[in-house]
């Protein structure tokens, strides 16, 4: 990796953080350009593209990054959220219109991408297609008693 790639990645990390999605496209396109296999670039790029909305082109480089990346559950978490979003879409969109989208989240909200967090064991799990509609940074609340703890999601699919 060059300075001047160094420098691009960061200012694509910036532009996803401010929720400045197209931007975080032009820039991460310029990584790519440079490091095609930059998994950390194609998972940036697919995000930007899904924020947007653009579900085929997020599915897109999402698949590619997880061709160079097998083991990648970000790419793999996020493709099997767009079929979810797209399911959910066509549902929506016969009985309320075209104007609605899948629910995006607040990146102000945004701690950690999966896989760089410390994990804990989950005794009572959702469903995979309720979980499939979360991201890091989803609004929940903690519910708290004889010593459990409930996550549950503020905005119910």
């Amino acid at each position: 990796m060059t300075d001047q790639t160094s420098t691009l990645h960061q200012m694509a990390i910036n532009a996803a953080l401010s929720s400045n999605w197209q931007q975080a496209i032009d820039l991460n396109l310029q990584i790519i350009n440079e490091e095609p296999k930059s998994v950390e670039a194609l998972n940036r790029l697919a995000r930007a593209y899904f924020e947007l909305g653009k579900f085929l082109e997020a599915k897109e480089f999402f698949e590619k990054s997880l061709s160079n990346d097998p083991y990648n559950q970000i790419a793999a978490k996020f493709i099997k959220r767009i079929e979810t979003c797209k399911q959910k879409n066509n549902k929506v969109k016969k009985t309320l219109g075209n104007n609605h989208n899948c629910p995006q989240v607040d990146s102000d909200l945004f701690i950690e991408e999966p896989g760089r967090t410390k994990l804990i064991t989950l005794l009572k799990i959702a469903e995979p297609h309720k979980l499939s509609l979360l991201s890091p940074g989803a609004l929940v609340n903690l519910n708290i008693k004889n010593k459990v703890m409930a996550v549950i999601n503020t905005k119910p699919s």
